[in-house]
């Protein structure tokens, strides 16, 4: 039968079997040996020298007891309850929780902040100027390309433009035309793919742009949007113009220009609407005004940001025009070309004209001071479009953004009786919007067709009108058959005056010669 024996290290009692009686076993607590007697009740448990353990866990709670615990806390240090986090004596809330030390819960900037989905938008007005200045220090290049590209293009369509007056033929003129027009609209459809680009990396959290490559087709599609954006968007308010013009032109000029003035604080909605898959809402003025109705705070802070940093933007590129102006002159002189007409703000010619070699040099200084003045101009508008990606960030809550397109669902058209019972086509809402749209454009040409055979006037720009021949340029000759001489000819005789009578002595009037 088991024999039962007390472990001398642990004072556990253990059941060892019989076949170990005379043997010494561990004990599975404490590994201590434990001799197992030879006869049944024989021998008790071995005595020890060691002393019990529990003896020596009293002796250790003594020595704790002793300590002053007090005197380890870190009263010169103020940290937070829940996390843990350093605070100074005069900080109300914890940096990294929001708990107010006092009383321990949330204070009501953090639970005002836990309850917004999504960015405080009450963080858009100081981090504007910080976080946009910064993106631009970081996407340097983009500047450099924004800049190289301008003068480019600019160089480009001037060569363009030259060739048009030097040619005489029509076919060439029309070829280099194209190409100018093609090079005027790279500019802005690089700038408009940039900032779609900003607001998109703006959205993601992003600080540097990668990889933006310049593609001339896609810029010169989307400067083709620019322009038709620009007529779609200020269609409805033209046609109220014009309709308010016949009876008002000053008023209806002023709506007009009150109008494109809108466009600038509305400009940040427009093209975070620009940037999303479904775009049709950043073309319909009516549309838009409710929403920048909701956002007219940041709206005009973003105007008015746009504003100061054009009045830097310009007094910084007119201090590189000015000597831009002076280095021209001065090589102008030094290759021998005119400069009579050329005049400066404050400076004068130098005493001495430049030589030839210092013409050229001065030339390449002028490119330089050229490029400075785009980049310049290109850091302005890369910060600005910083700031709608900001707004876009911040507010995109309220802007009814459609970020995802929705499934087409190809379906046959549906037919219902109408009336006599004959099959009429249900038109979806976007063929009733063309049509609408088609029947406005109709209606326009219309009225300006009417309004020009009747009143001898139109809401056509005359430019336009001369260009399809339907009104003659500013001071055109008049046809010479039958045609009255000009006015202020002093070979022509007054109408109802007398005929020339010669002095006394003198020789008669001169015969008109006869027409050939």
């Amino acid at each position: 039968m088991p024999v039962k024996v007390r472990c001398p290290g642990c004072e556990k009692v253990l059941n060892a079997p019989d076949s170990a009686r005379g043997k010494a076993i561990k004990c599975p607590a404490c590994e201590t040996k434990i001799r197992i007697p030879a006869e049944a009740g024989g021998g008790g448990a071995q005595k020890s020298a060691r002393p019990p353990a529990k003896k020596k866990v009293r002796d250790d709670d003594d020595f704790l007891g002793k300590l002053d615990l007090n005197q380890a806390i870190d009263h010169s240090t103020r940290v937070c309850a829940r996390c843990g986090t350093e605070m100074d004596e005069e900080v109300l809330e914890c940096p990294n929780c929001g708990v107010d030390p006092r009383t321990g819960q949330l204070s009501a900037s953090a639970r005002r902040k836990a309850a917004i989905k999504g960015p405080d938008p009450s963080e858009y007005y100081p981090g504007l100027w910080k976080d946009s200045w910064q993106f631009l220090l970081k996407n340097r290049e983009l500047v450099v390309k924004s800049a190289v590209l301008t003068i480019v293009c600019f160089i480009f369509g001037l060569g363009c433009l030259f060739m048009v007056v030097w040619c005489t033929n029509p076919p060439p003129k029309m070829f280099w035309g194209a190409l100018m027009l093609v090079s005027f609209l790279v500019v802005p459809g690089w700038f408009w793919f940039l900032s779609t680009q900003i607001i998109a990396a703006t959205l993601g959290k992003k600080q540097v742009l990668k990889r933006v490559h310049v593609d001339v087709f896609l810029c010169v599609a989307l400067g083709i949007k620019v322009n038709i954006w620009s007529f779609v968007f200020l269609f409805p308010v033209g046609l109220a113009a014009g309709l308010i013009g016949l009876i008002n032109p000053l008023l209806g000029g002023i709506l007009v220009g009150g109008a494109q003035l809108l466009m600038i604080p509305m400009l940040p909605a427009i093209m975070t609407h620009m940037t999303m898959p479904v775009t049709w809402k950043a073309w319909l003025m009516p549309v838009m005004l409710p929403i920048f109705g909701r956002t007219i705070g940041p709206s005009l802070y973003w105007a008015v940001v746009a504003f100061v940093t054009a009045l830097i933007n310009v007094a910084i590129v007119a201090g590189f025009q000015f000597l831009a102006f002076r280095s021209l002159k001065g090589a102008m002189v030094g290759v021998g070309l005119s400069a009579e007409n050329l005049t400066t703000i404050q400076g004068t010619l130098p005493a001495e004209p430049y030589g030839k070699g210092m013409a050229i040099t001065l030339l390449v200084v002028l490119f330089l001071i050229w490029m400075l003045i785009w980049c310049v101009n290109a850091a302005w508008l890369v910060f600005n479009m910083r700031g709608m990606g900001l707004f876009a960030y911040y507010f995109k809550g309220d802007l009814g953004l459609i970020s995802e397109v929705a499934e087409k669902e190809y379906v046959a058209q549906q037919r219902v009786k109408g009336p006599g019972g004959a099959l009429v086509t249900v038109r979806t809402r976007q063929q009733k919007i063309m049509s609408g749209v088609t029947a406005a454009g109709a209606l326009l040409v219309t009225a300006n067709v009417l309004m020009y055979l009747i009143l001898g006037y139109t809401m056509v720009p005359r430019s336009l009108l001369v260009l399809m021949r339907l009104a003659d340029p500013p001071g055109a000759a008049a046809p010479a058959d039958g045609a009255a001489p000009p006015a202020g000819d002093p070979a022509a005789p007054a109408e109802g005056a007398a005929p020339a009578v010669p002095a006394e002595g003198g020789a008669p009037p001169a015969e008109p010669a006869p027409a050939p």
